[in-house]
């Protein structure tokens, strides 16, 4: 196998994951954990190297208004700004928001950082009229929502 071979090879993961979240498009509903998470875990299997946060801005019906990418941080630690939250629902006009980012350890369940996240940017969401539905974490192969699991104060 040639160089440029390999190359085109090794964008087969990345192009595909690119594929599926385009399929993913705007007004799609999102009414359930499970919908939340089929929507979402194309961002997530793209051989992240590190851990990334998105931002799912959705209307009174729960319709995609937007996903944002809120940032990509080191192997073990992203940081998602609560004025950067608050710009994006804003721009949407969003009434709902779930948030969601992935951990590179394997393991799928929420660190103190995680839970403390998910409490500040429900207060400030709830400021200035959203809810803050969900925080989903996706590892290669599971996802945990915060919800579900009944750590969320929200």
């Amino acid at each position: 196998v040639g160089e440029h071979t390999a190359v085109l090879l090794k964008l087969i993961p990345v192009l595909s994951g690119r594929y599926q979240a385009d399929r993913a498009s705007l007004g799609t509903i999102l009414d359930s954990t499970q919908a939340a998470g089929q929507y979402l875990r194309p961002y997530f299997s793209q051989g992240a190297r590190y851990e990334m946060t998105y931002l799912v801005c959705l209307d009174g019906k729960y319709k995609v208004l937007g996903c944002h990418k809120l940032g990509e941080g080191s192997v073990d630690a992203t940081e998602v700004t609560p004025r950067k939250v608050v710009e994006l629902v804003l721009a949407h006009n969003a009434t709902a928001a779930i948030l969601a980012h992935n951990h590179l350890s394997g393991l799928a369940l929420p660190s103190n950082a995680d839970l403390m996240t998910t409490q500040q940017l429900t207060a400030i969401l709830r400021s200035v009229g959203v809810e803050l539905l969900d925080h989903l974490i996706f590892t290669d192969d599971d996802m945990v929502s915060l919800r579900d699991s009944g750590l969320f104060s929200g």
